[in-house]
């Protein structure tokens, strides 16, 4: 990303380093995807509006950021992006408080991830949502 930040695959590499940022619970790696962020519109803005969500979300605002995850994950939706809908839900799974993770975007994500046979992702999902549960209990 840093030696080529307008090229052709910057976007998808800022994409990867957000969400793995967020896995790794690592504010200031999250807080560096969305400096770099690659657009405006879209898939773009959608990706750097979810990484702000778990952002706030790591810095103890579980509510405010559970809105803004509801938000970002309905638009996807709306754009007919399944696949990032998926990936921002794991996202929220990893982040996120059980309590403020809406258990049917959880299930909608993980039918999508079974229908396809993303087995590393529903492998996350299945290891953060049991990680949130186990966090409130």
């Amino acid at each position: 990303i840093d030696e080529d930040p307008t090229g052709l695959n910057a976007p998808m590499s800022t994409w990867v380093a957000g969400h793995a940022a967020l896995w790794l619970r690592d504010v200031e790696k999250a807080r560096g995807a969305v400096e770099r962020a690659f657009g405006d519109t879209g898939w773009s803005l959608a990706g750097a509006r979810s990484f702000e969500a778990g952002i706030r979300a790591l810095e103890g605002h579980p509510r405010e950021a559970a809105a803004s995850y509801d938000v970002v994950l309905a638009g996807r939706l709306t754009a007919g992006d399944r696949f990032a809908h998926a990936q921002m839900v794991v996202d929220a799974a990893t982040v996120l408080p059980a309590e403020v993770l809406p258990e049917d975007t959880v299930a909608s994500a993980r039918a999508y991830l079974e229908g396809i046979g993303a087995a590393p992702l529903l492998a996350r999902l299945d290891r953060s949502v049991v990680a949130t549960i186990r966090t409130v209990s």
